[in-house]
């Protein structure tokens, strides 16, 4: 976690110095944001509001983002968008966890309003996302190979499946130790061992075949249990 509380410190610092005014909000959410990171495979998952979304503004974003070896994802609001509640899935699950004290958010200016979150809203915008990664999720799974890139896809939407089920559900994890570990605890499915995966996948050795196998089990298991609803 060192290099990464590191690059955190060091990216939220010169954000300030370079932004100032233009600056209303820093919030590092995901693995990152807790103590659970993955060398060489966590990204760092970054929410930021501006005052206005400008070429300027966004040319001091991608310089200082890009300068670091871990890679810095992210995901850019206006103010004005940002107050009047025009946000994705993500940052409004997010906004809720922070709502409920569970994560912090580590800047935010004097004259930035939150949006208004609440926990039906999220529940509701989850299952339009589940679904579609759902059929995501199966296009994977009819392709006779797949790429790097396609696998590490396909064990992402695994991820974010089980991620939304536990949302809906009113479960909130963070990152993938909470997901997989609540998954599985509270519907006795088979625990998806995402360290072994991702040691494998850098290796050049995955288990396609088990990887397809276990998405189609997992969509199943949801369809046949009704758990959307």
């Amino acid at each position: 976690m060192n290099d990464y509380s590191e690059v955190i410190n060091d990216y939220i610092d010169k954000l300030k110095n370079s932004l100032k005014e233009q600056l209303e909000m820093i919030f590092i959410i995901g693995s990152s944001a807790s103590d659970i990171v993955i060398n060489n495979w966590s990204d760092i998952d970054c929410i930021l509001v501006l005052k206005e979304l400008n070429k300027k503004n966004l040319k001091v974003v991608t310089k200082l983002s890009n300068s670091y070896k871990i890679k810095i994802g992210n995901t850019l609001y206006s103010k004005k968008e940002f107050e009047d509640g025009l946000v994705d899935g993500k940052t409004y699950y997010y906004l809720l966890l922070n709502q409920k004290g569970i994560v912090n958010i580590q800047y935010e200016s004097e004259n930035l309003t939150l949006p208004l979150v609440n926990l039906e809203t999220l529940k509701n915008v989850t299952k339009i996302i589940l679904l579609n990664d759902i059929h995501d999720c199966k296009r994977h799974l009819i392709y006779k190979q797949l790429n790097d890139s396609q696998i590490k896809r396909l064990f992402k939407k695994i991820y974010v499946i089980m991620k939304s089920i536990l949302i809906i559900n009113e479960e909130f994890p963070k990152n993938y130790y909470e997901t997989f570990n609540l998954f599985y605890k509270r519907y006795n499915f088979e625990y998806f061992n995402y360290l072994e995966f991702i040691n494998d996948f850098q290796k050049n050795n995955v288990n396609i075949l088990y990887l397809k196998n276990y998405a189609l089990n997992l969509i199943k298991f949801i369809i046949d249990k009704e758990i959307i609803k």
